[in-house]
């Protein structure tokens, strides 16, 4: 009987194929591991080409699967119009768009620059915010809403401190476009003597 060759052999075992195949995974796999761990300058985790820039800026810039809540708000002409309201937990803050200020009248007022980071790691800064008196089931605040540059994609966006202050105070449905105010009349009472 001959000896098996050196490549047929495990420390002295002599090695089936599918035995060899696994040791040879093996190495291969710890020489990944290794690389892995490696120091690197930069780690790519994804790469897009040309072609996906602008759908992925796109999909960024909408909000269209989103379902906003509603509310009344009185606008800088003394008028109330109904308003959609998009909800998010991942800010603490409150901000409006440029836009919105301009339609609805808004006053602005100056307040100490503010660095904002969105979860895509674009970062944007604020000097301006509003206050914006609003309505909504029963419930009527004056909120302070951060002035966004105008590349911000909403129009109104409230934080997880306005959520958490006002749970359910927001509509689910946009509302009629007519609001009505119903006030009780003073009444008059004579007395009977």
């Amino acid at each position: 009987m001959s000896s098996p060759s050196e490549d047929q052999r495990s420390g002295g075992v002599p090695m089936s194929l599918g035995h060899k195949a696994y040791l040879e995974d093996k190495e291969r796999e710890a020489a990944r591991q290794q690389a892995a761990s490696a120091p690197r300058a930069q780690k790519v985790l994804f790469k897009f080409s040309d072609e996906d820039v602008p759908r992925l800026t796109a999909s960024k810039a909408t909000f269209d699967d989103l379902a906003p809540k509603w509310a009344w708000i009185l606008n800088g002409k003394g008028g109330v119009e109904p308003v959609p309201i998009i909800e998010d937990s991942g800010t603490t803050e409150n901000f409006i768009s440029p836009a919105q200020v301009e339609q609805f009248g808004f006053g602005t007022r100056s307040t100490t620059p503010r660095l904002f980071t969105q979860v895509s790691g674009d970062g944007f800064v604020v000097r301006e915010l509003v206050d914006v008196i609003w309505y909504s089931n029963n419930v009527q605040e004056t909120t302070h809403f951060y002035v966004a540059p105008p590349e911000i994609p909403y129009g109104m966006v409230v934080g997880r401190d306005f959520i958490q202050e006002h749970p359910g105070a927001l509509m689910d449905q946009k509302p009629a476009e007519a609001m009505m105010l119903t006030v009780q009349a003073k009444a008059k009472v004579n007395s009977i003597r």
